[in-house]
């Protein structure tokens, strides 16, 4: 019987499985009857994953190591190894009593599917007209046990609040927990929202993307936007050109008048008619 069994891990201490079980025939048994059993291959250790019906698909999770969450000491934490295998079996109690399993998957590798955990404590921050996206990845601790912490990467996704069509996507195919994207990107004066989220790198740490972080929210202020600098340019140099050519036409203009007053020759003509009326006219000798 095809089950579609689907298990991922966070490649720490957490197996989530779902499944789907056809009803079965002249049966009253509850939800809780059926569960998956995982066994160690090679130490032999079971776990039980006991399944919840939720409109005919089950689900299930399970640790297989519980350390305190306060536990500053992290040497005895056993996560999932890069050669660690389980086999997977289906089990249910039947109306008699009795117990039934099914072994589903003969050897289960945490390392192949890989669902990382949400990161958190996404932040931004804004200089250099630049916005810079910084978040953690909260394997950071288990940086001695696994070699899942420097085979990360990222997508982070930022859009403007109420506008989730309209997503910009950035992949960071780095290890690195943060990013930084230039102003011109964004809408001055808008709110905007981001999230990020995680996944093995698909080298040798195999998965797929986990899920979102919580959001982080913003607005840009109203200048963020740089102006253009071709248009800048043009203003830098026209508007004084405007100022000046005018002075300078004012200042040779006035010189020019005042040479012109000052070069005033007089005619001679009054000079001539008392002449001319005692001669008659006739300046012959």
């Amino acid at each position: 019987v095809d089950h579609n069994l689907q298990c991922v891990n966070d490649y720490l201490f957490t197996i989530n499985c779902s499944l789907s079980i056809a009803p079965s025939e002249n049966t009253s048994d509850s939800n809780s009857s059926y569960w998956l059993t995982f066994r160690e291959t090679s130490e032999k250790e079971e776990f039980v994953c006991l399944l919840t019906n939720t409109n005919g698909d089950y689900f299930c999770s399970v640790k297989t190591s519980d350390p305190m969450p306060d536990d500053d000491y992290y040497s005895d934490y056993d996560t999932f190894g890069d050669i660690d295998t389980f086999e997977i079996s289906l089990c249910h109690n039947q109306n008699d009593g009795s117990e039934i399993c099914e072994r589903l998957v003969d050897e289960y590798m945490p390392v192949i599917n890989i669902k990382p955990n949400a990161p958190c404590c996404l932040t931004v921050s804004h200089n250099s007209s630049q916005h810079h996206f910084t978040w953690k990845s909260t394997y950071e601790k288990y940086s001695d046990f696994t070699g899942l912490v420097d085979n990360l990467k990222y997508q982070l996704h930022y859009y403007k609040r109420g506008d989730k069509h309209n997503v910009i996507s950035h992949e960071i195919n780095t290890d690195s927990m943060n990013y930084s994207v230039d102003d011109h990107e964004f809408v001055p004066d808008t709110e905007y929202a981001a999230r990020v989220r995680t996944s093995p790198n698909q080298a040798f740490y195999l998965g797929e993307w986990g899920d979102w972080s919580s959001e982080v929210h913003w607005k840009t202020a109203v200048n963020d936007l740089p102006p253009n600098t071709f248009v800048s340019g043009l203003g830098k140099v026209f508007i004084p050109l405007c100022v000046m050519v005018p002075v300078v036409l004012l200042l040779c203009y006035a010189p020019v008048k005042k040479l012109r007053q000052s070069a005033f020759i007089p005619t001679p003509a009054p000079y001539f008619h008392t002449l001319y009326s005692d001669c008659q006219g006739d300046f012959k000798v």
